[in-house]
């Protein structure tokens, strides 16, 4: 007689992965990213330069590392074969919140450097100008590796997406009116009086586009689709 067979409980499911490593470089380059913003305008002269713009600086780095997280970690997700099988180990859970912790404390320090090196640099003090090459070079290996791997992620995501030309005409019809939206009125940035150009709107236009209105509808079409079709069809193409 054969002896029975025996089914294996699922394995965990390692965190530091793809996952991980996504959400700790978006996390990464979302802060920078955050930095960037305030560091651009005080170059090109559309801020005074104040020590007192640190603060608002430091805010948008801990907004764009929190966004940046959260996006990479939903990709990262969404790529994987199969989303709904293994359990999580909480001992890897932990380490990678870590590395995200390191990847933000990174992202800060960065952000500061580009901000401080942008102050320096309209005082016309050559220690400003090399803070900005050193933060600056920072940044864009930064920002370069995150893009890579989040490129090679929304590749593994579409393909295994169901939905992916309806997604896609949505996520273009969302851009569309959005850039519409913001080249009829024009508004002006808070606090400061400048008023978008039609570059400007609509590069505003495709970044609400990739982090609001992209993710929204991915996770919204996904739930409809597990919901409508089961748990473990939501990954099958």
């Amino acid at each position: 007689m054969s002896d029975p067979i025996r089914i294996s409980p699922a394995e965990p499911k390692p965190l530091l992965g793809e996952t991980s490593v996504l959400a700790t470089s978006w996390s990464l380059a979302g802060g920078v990213a955050g930095g960037l913003v305030m560091t651009i305008p005080l170059l090109t002269g559309h801020l005074q330069p104040h020590p007192s713009l640190l603060v608002p600086a430091a805010m948008l780095v801990v907004l764009g590392s929190v966004l940046g997280v959260i996006h990479g970690a939903i990709l990262g997700y969404l790529a994987q074969p199969t989303a709904d099988s293994g359990r999580i180990r909480w001992g890897d859970a932990a380490f990678a919140f870590a590395i995200t912790a390191v990847a933000f404390a990174l992202s800060m320090l960065v952000s500061m450097w580009l901000v401080l090196g942008a102050l320096l640099a309209r005082d016309g003090r050559l220690l400003g100008w090399v803070a900005l090459a050193a933060a600056g070079g920072a940044a864009v290996a930064s920002l370069a590796w995150a893009t890579v791997l989040g490129w090679r992620s929304l590749e593994h995501a579409y393909t295994q997406w169901p939905d992916h030309r309806l997604g896609s005409g949505l996520v273009f019809g969302a851009f569309v009116l959005l850039a519409a939206s913001l080249l009829m009125l024009r508004p002006a940035i808070p606090r400061s009086g400048v008023q978008l150009s039609a570059v400007a709107a609509i590069v505003v236009a495709a970044v609400a586009t990739v982090w609001v209105a992209a993710p929204a509808i991915i996770l919204t079409l996904w739930r409809w689709h597990r919901e409508r079709y089961g748990q473990h069809t939501a990954h099958t193409p």
